[in-house]
This record gives C-alpha cells, structure tokens and sequence, in this order.
C-alpha cells in the first residue's frame, strides 16, 4: 500500500513521510539474547529477534579466561567493536523462517558448550554488520550470599559448596 500510494503520488509534499516509514517497515534487524551465565561445555540457547532478514550470522569471541571479567567490562561500543575483529572459537550462519511480513519474529540456535570464560556472542542480519551482542559468561561457579558479607561459592549444577575458594 505504501509503495503504491508513493508511487501515485511522489508529487506530494508528505510524500515524504510514507518513504520514512516504509523505510522504517522493511529495514532489517536482528537482536540476540542468552543466559547471561551457563556451565561449561553445555550447549547454549540464543534467543534471536529478527525481522526482514533471511540469514543470521553468529559469531563468539573469547574476551577473557577469567568468568569474572564480566563486573568490569564496558559495553561502549568502541570496545564491543574492538573485539569483532578477534578470532571467532564459535561461527555459524543460519537461515531464518521466511513469514513474508514485516513482523518481528523469534527462533533459538543451540551454541555448542564452550569452555570456562567471558565472550561476547554478536549477531549480524543480511545487511553484513553487527547488529546486535549479548555477553555470555561460562562457569561451574556460583556466588551466594549469605548474610552480612558472609558468601559462598557453589557448583552451578549441583548446588554443592566449593571448598578453599577466596572471595
């Protein structure tokens, strides 16, 4: 309808606002979101948003050995740029269902398990740039408190405390 209505009348001085939100209506995106925390070599769900786009490129990055890095990391985007260029230790591209709409539409991707540390796992649409990140951290480890500054370090899985262990 609109295509039409700017064709009929591209004369027009609204014109304008029927090219905007067409634009709008059919640019393509792509958000992606995951546990922000899960075990060690288990696989990983990532939950994908799209609209107008057919593929999906995954790309994880390695930011860290240390699972912590995660309390002082900056998502500016200058820094989560800097890291698109590292070496992938996870890619893949998908094809995405087709609804021929301009919805937004949501699937998941099983990321196989990766090892202990922090990533960032990005996402790109058709349109070949980054689109979207989510930061993942990978640990056996979880912090419990459990009162006054009192905490305790137990397995993700099986809730059993980790001895010697310095917070």
């Amino acid at each position: 309808l609109l295509r039409l209505t700017i064709e009929e009348y591209r004369d027009s001085k609204y014109i304008s606002y029927c090219s905007n939100l067409l634009s709008k209506l059919t640019f393509p995106s792509i958000h992606i979101s995951s546990d922000k925390v899960t075990y060690p070599n288990e696989n990983i769900p990532l939950h994908i948003e799209y609209s107008n786009t057919k593929t999906a490129k995954i790309k994880v990055v390695k930011v860290s050995d240390n699972a912590s890095t995660y309390d002082n990391f900056s998502t500016s985007s200058g820094n989560i740029n800097k890291y698109y260029g590292n070496k992938a230790v996870a890619e893949g591209t998908i094809t995405l269902p087709d609804a021929h709409d301009y919805s937004t539409h949501s699937t998941y991707y099983i990321e196989k398990g990766l090892p202990t540390g922090f990533y960032i796992v990005f996402a790109e649409s058709d349109s070949t740039r980054v689109e979207s990140f989510t930061l993942l951290t990978v640990s056996r480890f979880a912090l419990l408190r459990i009162n006054d500054g009192k905490y305790m370090v137990v397995d993700r899985n099986s809730g059993k405390p980790i001895d010697k262990v310095k917070v």
